[in-house]
């Protein structure tokens, strides 16, 4: 999308002033933490588990739309959300604040049960979504379809990233 008096996308703006701030934010967030490699431990195991539904979704036709680049951003949010989890808790003794996850996570005896339990939901949410999308005709329709997608994709990598950034300070 054109800025109708620049010419220019209205994008390029904000990343060419917010990237100057974000990057000395980032270095200032790295120089305060005692390990910052530990953050790359829960980014691993999330882009394995999404590189694994990846390949295991190309089996079948009704699994295949898990390959969109979209719905593989919104897994690997929620992947790195349960990866986070999972090492945080088992690793570093941290605790979780949910109850849901706590009981199952109490129930399993180990917090790797976030993994599979991300997957079951977040892939069945994002099936129902996309089947909603197919039967759903009304063309103004479209942008809740982008919203909800926007909004699943920000609940996974947003608590995702907090809980990975924790792990190196």
């Amino acid at each position: 999308m054109k800025d109708k008096n620049q010419g220019t996308a209205y994008w390029k703006g904000a990343v060419v002033l917010g990237t100057p701030p974000a990057l000395y934010l980032s270095i200032l967030l790295f120089a305060q933490m005692e390990s910052p490699l530990e953050i790359f431990q829960p980014v691993l195991l999330a882009a394995i588990v999404t590189g694994a539904i990846y390949i295991v979704s190309n089996f079948m036709q009704a699994t295949r739309i898990f390959r969109e680049p979209v719905n593989l951003a919104i897994i690997f949010g929620h992947m790195l959300d349960g990866s986070a989890t999972f090492i945080g808790i088992d690793k570093y003794g941290f605790a979780e604040e949910h109850i849901l996850p706590e009981i199952l996570i109490n129930a399993a005896g180990t917090a790797f049960v976030m993994i599979p339990m991300k997957i079951v939901v977040v892939l069945g949410a994002l099936y129902l979504l996309e089947k909603w999308k197919e039967e759903e005709e009304d063309e103004g329709s479209d942008i809740y379809y982008i919203m909800v997608r926007f909004v699943f994709f920000i609940f996974g990598f947003g608590p995702g990233t907090r809980d990975a950034l924790l792990l190196g300070l």
